[in-house]
């Protein structure tokens, strides 16, 4: 028995066998197909391997009422009824991943990768990785739950922890899977998802050894994630700083629209250096994974001289120009923003006299290190930012 059809004949069991979108159309068809189920149980070989074959015609239908056998008292009908779903099951898998991979049909959740990663060779052939890799979770929502809900996140994390109990690391397949089924999930799904910790969501965002293209399908697959976590409105700062973080990491673009929304919260945000609510993490969110038409989220912070940090002594960066002295420099909110729009237009924050302004790794700058020494520097470099957008406007 493969891994994913034992994985499925579990799910089964667990989710209540009720399969949507295949039912026998005839009620006598219906009828002859449970009289065969019972006749597993004849003491007859012969008869019992005679319903084996009348079921096994039936294909995909016969699943449903065969799983409602699988607790049955009889032993005999029990080991039947697990074998045929798992021959049922393997078949109808091998049929269709051979129509996909002529370039026929779809496979279950393909409609939704081939619209976030693309409907390429190259596509079909990775997605072909994912549906040979775990095929049940594809099909999950196939199987109608009936007395529970069935959580597809709460599902895709057991099979993690299934991997790491074994001591095998996540594939990429599996990553993308669970990728996957993230950018499908609702609001309440997501927020249920975090508030049981986030599960293995650190995983998927490990640096691996992947190839180019792998790579490629990853971040459009975590960028897709992002964007669904950005419309999530219930999710607390804390999950969207670290989100952002991982966007900063990644580089990509979907951080921008959780920044915008974080920087329209005011409420929620503080005025500390690098708490997880700091008012700097979907600041710098912006300048590292925004573009020029995001610089519109920064404006109303162009006025903010609200205090963030005061440098008492030297900022550990280059010295100055001038003299290669290090003054004390102060930070106000709008000075984060303005180097912020001056990043995302493209520009060095160094031209505006953001002199001690350093490079820090996944960030786009260090927020220690922004800031001026003196309030004439701040005028100047806030003067020069303007007459730049007015010249621009002109144009």
């Amino acid at each position: 028995m493969t891994r994913s059809i034992s994985h499925t004949i579990g799910l089964l069991m667990l989710a209540g066998f009720s399969l949507l979108g295949h039912s026998l159309a005839h009620a006598e068809e219906s009828e002859r197909l449970g009289a065969l189920i019972k006749q597993l149980g004849a003491k007859s070989f012969a008869k019992r391997e005679a319903a084996v074959e009348a079921i096994a015609a039936f294909g995909i239908d016969a699943v449903p009422p065969l799983g409602e056998t699988l607790e049955s008292p009889d032993a005999m009908v029990r080991v039947y009824a697990r074998y045929l779903i798992t021959t049922i099951l393997d078949k109808d898998r091998q049929q269709r991943i051979r129509t996909f991979q002529h370039g026929n049909g779809e496979l279950p959740r393909w409609d939704t990768f081939c619209e976030i990663v693309g409907d390429g060779k190259n596509e079909r052939e990775y997605f072909l990785g994912v549906s040979n890799r775990e095929w049940e979770l594809l099909t999950w929502v196939d199987w109608q739950p009936e007395g529970r809900e069935l959580d597809k996140l709460e599902y895709a994390n057991w099979q993690f922890l299934r991997e790491r109990k074994h001591f095998q690391a996540p594939s990429k397949f599996d990553r993308s899977l669970l990728l996957l089924l993230m950018c499908e999930s609702t609001n309440e799904e997501i927020q249920r998802y975090f508030d049981a910790g986030g599960g293995e969501i650190r995983v998927l965002w490990n640096m691996e050894d992947y190839g180019k293209f792998d790579q490629y399908v990853l971040s459009r697959l975590r960028n897709q994630w992002l964007l669904r976590c950005s419309q999530c409105e219930t999710l607390d700062s804390e999950v969207r700083v670290g989100l952002l973080v991982r966007a900063m990491q990644s580089n990509l673009k979907g951080g921008a629209p959780l920044a915008k929304r974080m920087l329209s919260e005011l409420g929620q945000l503080e005025l500390d250096m690098y708490g997880e609510k700091s008012i700097n993490w979907p600041i710098m969110t912006l300048a590292k994974c925004g573009s020029k038409s995001d610089s519109a989220a920064l404006d109303p912070f162009l006025d903010d001289d609200r205090l963030i940090t005061t440098s008492d002594g030297p900022v550990t960066a280059a010295p100055s120009q001038d003299d290669g002295s290090q003054s004390p420099q102060t930070c106000q909110v709008r000075d984060m923003a303005l180097a912020a729009a001056i990043v995302v237009h493209g520009l060095d924050p160094r031209d505006f006299g953001f002199v001690k302004i350093q490079d820090a790794g996944t960030l786009p700058f260090l927020p220690s290190s922004v800031g001026f020494d003196t309030d004439e520097d701040r005028a100047a470099a806030f003067q020069k930012w303007s007459d730049l957008q007015r010249d621009s406007a002109e144009r």
